[in-house]
């Protein structure tokens, strides 16, 4: 008997041998082929990322009606300027009101560029933003807003292509403009055909939403949606739950399109920085606001990130810290709370320095301050977007200073999206440094290979600290095969990394 004992617990721990020793060798083939897991250089990753809003001409053009060498030339102006404060995103406007600035043949061309709406504006400005972008290392998240169509229903612009005159059935008047009916089936449809095209003809990294869903509620004016709730809504008892459910397959459609086309890209809203109050629902946050996404543009988006609908959310935290109704750091905790594994970017309102009647925002450390709660929640709040483009160019307070050379001196990567994967790229080759009087050149050669998943997107130049991170320096497209970089340090030693598209190196 003890003889069977000493030969049955042999075998049980020769097997149990076997089974760790197979686990621990796949488990090791998992971590060496994962993209998150692989031993990557230790960047510093940040969402810094700034709207550009091209309605009504508030940060681009200046002006309707300019050249395209102006206009590029503003362009351009403002992405340096972005770039050397730290910025590492932009979030471009391309179909504000029913019209684009992007080729296509449905919608007109936004009146913003030539004055006109439906006017050629001589150059593809979609395909301008991506390389400028990329060519600065910045992401190019494409701004779509869904549903609305013209701000003025007195003024419709005669554009055969102008959606009044395409599809009036889809079009409902509310307050001074109109919208697109959310409750309508074939307005989804239509929508994510759009997004179609955009994402088959163009290198983008991200869509993006607003906060504008269904609109913000004009007093004494209910939307005028019975008849389309009488057609469309019969599984449902309440209209609001209807209405969130429109808005739901909206996402849900979209987040389609994506994968369908490019899984990669990344997908998120900038809703009104208030999902619900407490008082309305004990999820809610600690707040009063009026119009709260949930009851008012009956955007659900909490259930967006508990779904993993979109990869993040972007609240629009348009308030000062300790602001009773709702208070900035209340909110940025709240939604932390509320990740549910996805990224939190705070929306900021740059456009209330020195023009509010909230003094706080006369206080210079206001905006710093804010950042500083991002970052004490930084395991889930990712970093920030500023409204907008103009206004962070204004430097009211000094506040861009402060993140050229405060907060953005060190420059810092995207973060990155566990969820997301793609292949790791090829490193370059023969990398070459030359010391110059105040500056050195780096060049390098492309990796070779025939797989185009394993070229480069960008290069990330850089240099080794003492604590083993690497301090960023200058990342531009994988165009590029040298750089120089302006310093007076006397032995300066750079290195070169390859990233792939969500800005993840190969592994050392």
């Amino acid at each position: 008997m003890n003889n069977f004992r000493q030969k049955n617990s042999l075998a049980i721990l020769t097997n149990q041998f076997f089974q760790k020793s197979t686990f621990y060798s796949l488990l090791t083939i998992l971590l060496l082929n994962n993209n998150i897991y692989a031993q990557e250089p230790l960047f510093e990753r940040e969402m810094r990322g700034v709207w550009i809003a091209t309605v009504l001409n508030i940060d681009w053009p200046s002006k309707s009606g300019l050249k395209v060498k102006i206009q590029k030339e503003e362009m351009e102006k403002q992405l340096d300027y972005f770039q050397s404060i730290g910025m590492n995103a932009v979030f471009f406007q391309i179909r504000p009101n029913g019209n684009r600035l992007y080729k296509a043949k449905d919608e007109p061309w936004a009146e913003w560029l030539k004055g006109e709406q439906g006017k050629k504006p001589g150059y593809d400005p979609l395909k301008f933003m991506v390389k400028a972008c990329h060519d600065r290392g910045m992401e190019l998240h494409a701004w779509v807003n869904p549903y609305r169509v013209e701000r003025d229903s007195s003024k419709i612009p005669n554009h055969k292509k102008n959606l009044h005159h395409q599809h009036p059935e889809w079009i409902i008047n509310y307050g001074k403009g109109t919208v697109l009916n959310p409750g309508i089936p074939e307005v989804r449809e239509y929508l994510g055909k759009l997004l179609d095209h955009v994402l088959k003809n163009y290198e983008i990294d991200g869509i993006h939403y607003d906060d504008y869903f269904y609109p913000y509620p004009y007093k004494g004016q209910p939307f005028p949606d019975d008849a389309t709730f009488a057609k469309y809504g019969s599984n449902f008892n309440d209209k609001a739950a209807w209405r969130r459910y429109n808005v739901d397959e909206l996402i849900i459609k979209t987040k389609e399109v994506i994968d369908r086309n490019k899984p990669e890209v990344k997908f998120g809203v900038s809703p009104f920085g208030v999902w619900r109050n407490a008082e309305s629902d004990s999820l809610g946050s600690s707040t009063k606001a009026g119009a709260p996404a949930y009851d008012s543009l009956y955007a659900d988006t909490r259930k967006w990130l508990e779904k993993g609908w979109v990869d993040y959310i972007a609240p629009q935290l348009y308030w000062a810290i300790g602001f009773k109704p709702a208070a900035y750091d209340t909110l940025a905790k709240w939604w932390s709370d509320n990740s549910f594994n996805r990224h939190i970017y705070a929306g900021h309102a740059v456009y209330k320095i020195n023009n509010n009647y909230d003094s706080a925002w006369y206080n210079p450390s206001e905006m710093p301050n804010q950042i500083r709660v991002n970052r004490s929640l930084k395991d889930h709040v990712k970093g920030s977007i500023y409204f907008s483009a103009k206004q962070v160019l204004l430097n009211p307070n000094s506040f861009a200073d402060s993140l050229r050379t405060g907060f953005y001196a060190q420059k810092a990567l995207p973060p990155i999206m566990e969820w997301k994967s793609l292949p790791l790229p090829k490193q370059p080759k023969n990398v070459k440094v030359k010391k110059k009087t105040d500056s050195y050149l780096v060049k390098w050669k492309h990796p070779k290979t025939k797989d185009k998943a394993l070229f480069p997107a960008y290069y990330a130049i850089c240099k080794k600290t003492d604590s083993g991170k690497m301090h960023l320096i200058k990342v531009i497209s994988s165009s590029y095969k040298k750089k120089l970089i302006k310093s007076d340090a006397s032995n300066l030693e750079l290195e070169v990394y390859a990233l792939n598209k969500h800005f993840i190196p190969q592994k050392l």
